[in-house]
């Protein structure tokens, strides 16, 4: 059955109805916030009903600002099979002289200011509330016929304006809430939202415009031209990261504490952290594991050397549609090879665009073919093909990288302290005190200071995209480019492919050419490298800021951060696997 709360949504925007009630998808905003508080407010300071032939009658509530008919009864749940609603009533009045019975909507926003009738498709509504609010009430006055009770009209008080409309129940307004029903249950069954919002003042407070993303949708579909920056540039919370070994963590009501040797080293309120990541020997309590889950955040857990072990997080329970649309499409070698070739030759344009802005050397020749295996990507003929031009790309790309470091800061490494030495790992003295010099690609274990701060930026940048893709409803690890095997988050490692260049890359080098990663950061060997607990708090640092940092979006030439790209790129995935977009493009930097 439908909502009754639902219809007004459908009014409001069908695709709002669609993602909230189809898709499960749900994100507090300061309207929704406050709406929720007024309302608990109004529930608890709402007098009783007075009973006929007690002897004690209930105290008088204070006169309000509007006058009040004289009984009241509290929420209530009514359905109706033949009308296909359900749904709680917040309250009913009744002047006890007459068998009708009103219901009363209450809205945290104001009332409307014109005097001209509403128009909703063909029936002409009253001037005094808006139309999804007259819808909804209008089917509460429905469910109560239903049920044998007398509703000719009902009101609805608008808190911020202080007026309250009354809302008769005609022919037009019945006519027209029987339609709306009738087209939500189709909606209902549609596997695909309806079309965005054309330009709409609606999508600017809408909670879940970073769920729809209307005005990016319509620009890809051509339909307008420069969108509007609707959503929120940079995200409000952040990620909650503990890396001292030993570390506990647990909850005081919606606080994060976490403690170390019996003292207590950070406290957080869970409202300002988006995600938590756990390294090396850290515990997390039952209870606050729950927490998180409860409210949609994930926890990864990465070992000690910044390996992704696993994340915890709440289950898949929202977008099935989607997903199922993801297997579906992913099964198709024609649209894996056509996603394989966007991600491939992003990658390979955004390793050219970081040699292009930190090489002070001549390097046409590496750039001239890296444009050149780009374009060679573009048009694979197949994915075996495609491997080879992305592994021969790395081949380049990586010969290059180490001499994209200052030469200054090659001069200044003579003037560091000692670095940690472990046994066998003399060979790294080098006579040109080169310590930041890199031995080709190895990953397990990195051999070399610079592979081993890349790998733990993939792994930072793995779990970011895993936490992207569970909230955009699809699977991390069922994907189209990378190898499927268990527990390989695939679908993740596929789309991250054009960002490790222009985030974890960019990263590595800046820390290295300002000086602020040390040879005091590293524990090494003569068989693998790692960074100390200072090296990571560093190198998370610098990470995070790259990830907060404000870049113009080369398609929709607004500024936003990387990490709100990465949601929007997951989203737009799915808006492409759903049909509403023809083709998905990567980020590119310019």
């Amino acid at each position: 059955m439908l909502e009754l709360r639902s219809l007004n949504e459908f009014v409001y925007c069908p695709r709002l109805f669609h993602l909230e009630y189809v898709q499960g998808l749900f994100r507090e905003s300061a309207d929704t916030l406050s709406g929720s508080s007024q309302h608990e407010k109004a529930q608890k300071n709402r007098p009783r009903v007075r009973k006929a032939g007690t002897a004690k009658e209930e105290p008088e509530p204070e006169k309000p600002a509007v006058e009040e008919p004289s009984l009241f009864t509290k929420s209530f749940q009514l359905s109706s099979e033949k009308l296909n609603i359900t749904g709680r009533l917040d309250a009913v009045e009744s002047d006890g002289n007459s068998n009708n019975f009103t219901p009363v909507e209450a809205k945290h926003s104001a009332g409307p200011q014109g005097s001209s009738p509403f128009i909703l498709d063909k029936w002409t509504l009253s001037s005094e509330a808006y139309p999804n609010d007259q819808i909804q009430l209008c089917a509460q006055g429905l469910l109560l016929r239903e049920n044998r009770l007398n509703s000719d009209y009902g009101f609805v008080y608008y808190r911020a304006s202080k007026t309250r409309a009354k809302i008769d129940f005609s022919d037009d307004l019945i006519n027209a809430a029987l339609h709306v029903i009738a087209s939500a249950e189709k909606v209902l069954k549609a596997p695909v939202p309806p079309s965005p919002l054309l330009d709409s003042p609606k999508c600017v407070r809408c909670s879940l415009n970073v769920f729809c993303l209307p005005d990016e949708i319509n620009r890809l579909a051509g339909k307008i031209g420069e969108p509007r920056l609707i959503i929120p540039g940079r995200d409000d919370t952040g990620v909650l990261y503990v890396l001292t070994q030993g570390a506990h963590i647990h909850k005081k009501g919606e606080e994060i504490i976490v403690e170390a040797n019996g003292e207590k080293i950070m406290d957080v309120p869970l409202k300002d952290v988006s995600h938590a990541v756990l390294v090396g020997h850290v515990q997390i309590s039952t209870e606050t594991l729950h927490l998180f889950m409860q409210s949609g955040r994930t926890v990864a857990f990465l070992s000690a050397g910044g390996r992704l072990l696993g994340m915890a997080g709440p289950p898949l329970k929202k977008n099935i549609g989607l997903r199922a649309e993801q297997f579906r499409k992913f099964d198709n070698s024609g649209i894996r090879l056509l996603l394989s070739r966007e991600i491939v030759s992003a990658k390979i344009e955004n390793q050219r665009t970081i040699i292009r802005r930190n090489s002070k050397a001549t390097s046409d020749g590496f750039l001239s073919e890296l444009k050149e295996l780009a374009v060679s990507a573009s048009g694979a003929e197949n994915l075996e093909t495609l491997l080879g031009l992305e592994g021969r790309a790395a081949r380049v790309y990586f010969e290059i990288l180490p001499n994209l470091v200052s030469e200054n800061r090659k001069e200044d490494e003579a003037t560091e302290p000692t670095f940690a030495c472990l046994p066998g790992a003399e060979s790294w003295k080098t006579a040109d005190n080169n310590f930041f010099r890199m031995i080709g690609r190895t990953k397990r274990p990195p051999k070399d200071p610079v592979n081993a701060m890349l790998s733990f930026g993939y792994a930072l940048l793995a779990r970011d995209f895993i936490s992207a893709l569970f909230g955009a409803g699809l699977d991390p690890y069922f994907g189209f480019y990378h190898a499927m095997e268990a527990g390989r988050p695939a679908l993740a490692l596929d789309l991250m492919e054009p960002f490790r260049p222009i985030i974890v890359d960019s990263t590595v080098l800046r820390l290295i050419n300002t000086g602020e990663i040390k040879k005091t950061h590293f524990l090494c060997a003569q068989t693998q490298t790692e960074m100390t607990k200072e090296g990571r708090t560093k190198f998370i640092a610098a990470y995070e800021r790259r990830m907060d940092e404000l870049v113009t979006h080369p398609i929709f030439g607004y500024r936003i951060s990387y990490r709100r790209i990465i949601d929007v790129e997951c989203r737009l995935l799915g808006r492409f696997l759903e049909g509403e977009i023809k083709e998905y493009k990567p980020l590119r930097t310019r």
